[in-house]
């Protein structure tokens, strides 16, 4: 073969690594951002304001005198 062919095959294995090694980045930084995000739901979740139960005499201003 000559020269630039062995060239171009060594480019080719060259950048078939290269491509497999960012696809790997890609699969953990895509693993990352999913937990992330399932954070962040529990996070709103935990922040979310909890109902308040309240009874009837609560209800009545202070000012009523109950």
């Amino acid at each position: 073969m000559d020269d630039r062919m062995i060239h171009q095959e060594e480019k080719i294995a060259h950048l078939e690594n290269t491509v497999e090694a960012l696809d790997e980045v890609v699969r953990t930084l895509n693993g990352q951002v999913a937990q992330l995000r399932r954070e962040m739901a529990d996070l709103r979740q935990q922040l979310r304001p909890a109902p308040e139960a309240r009874t009837a005499e609560e209800d009545v201003p202070p000012h009523y005198g109950r």
